[in-house]
């Protein structure tokens, strides 16, 4: 074997060495005390986190954990308040469709902002988990995060380069790094949810204008699997090797 292919080989172990260390790594966001306003009309649904200056404002906070199935394995987080900027730092857009009694999916985007007013997670969002929960008193929303369609942005961290930060806004800031960010191409969303404060169906909510608060929201940002980039390489290995030979 010649020194080029130990080298060759060398380099695709660390590579997939190092993604398949990575493939376990998940980037966690929340955030309180969302504002939610529908048009029964449009079938369009806006949630945004509360704005400086109200009584109660929005906390957004992040994480990055080395293992999904252990919390406790925390390698870094922030908490950024709403209260302290003007900028809104969670947006979801959505619109609703009807399938059927009680049945309705719905597709937007969502958007989050850190303390800086910089874009850090852009995503087009789609859901066929709609329902009212806890016996018709709470709206509930999840579903899927993939690249925003149009955007040139191969992952849903923005931007997604070899090193993505995330920072509080403060002074010394505070931050959150992760490396790789372009294998951060698909999440979910979770447990969106609102108390209507009354028992109601489905279609009943979404067949009338609705504006609530207090509202929150949980969201998991994951990696491409370490597979993916094998593939990659093996398949870059045997074209190169057939323009070799060709």
């Amino acid at each position: 074997m010649s020194n080029k292919t130990i080298t060759l080989l060398a380099m695709v172990t660390a590579l997939v060495l190092t993604n398949a260390a990575m493939a376990d790594m998940y980037v966690d966001f929340s955030v309180g005390e969302l504002n939610l306003d529908y048009n029964a009309t449009t079938k369009v649904m806006v949630i945004t986190s509360t704005v400086s200056g109200t009584s109660n404002g929005s906390t957004l906070e992040a994480g990055v954990y080395d293992d999904p199935g252990d919390l406790s394995n925390l390698l870094d987080s922030i908490q950024i308040d709403q209260d302290d900027f003007a900028f809104t730092l969670y947006s979801l857009s959505v619109t609703f469709s009807q399938n059927g009694t009680n049945d309705w999916s719905a597709s937007g985007s969502l958007s989050l902002l850190d303390g800086t007013g910089s874009q850090v997670l852009s995503a087009d969002f789609n859901s066929s988990a709609v329902a009212m929960i806890t016996g018709g008193r709470t709206f509930f929303l999840d579903g899927y995060l993939t690249p925003l369609t149009g955007s040139g942005n191969p992952g849903v961290l923005v931007p997604s380069v070899y090193s993505w930060t995330m920072s509080d806004g403060g002074s010394p800031a505070e931050t959150i790094t992760v490396n790789n960010a372009t294998s951060f191409d698909n999440g979910t969303m979770l447990n969106t949810q609102f108390n209507t404060n009354v028992a109601i169906t489905l279609d009943q909510f979404l067949t009338g204008n609705r504006s609530l608060d207090d509202g929150d929201s949980h969201m998991t940002v994951t990696p491409a699997p370490a597979g993916v980039l094998l593939g990659i390489i093996g398949l870059g290995m045997i074209g190169a090797r057939m323009r070799k030979y060709a």
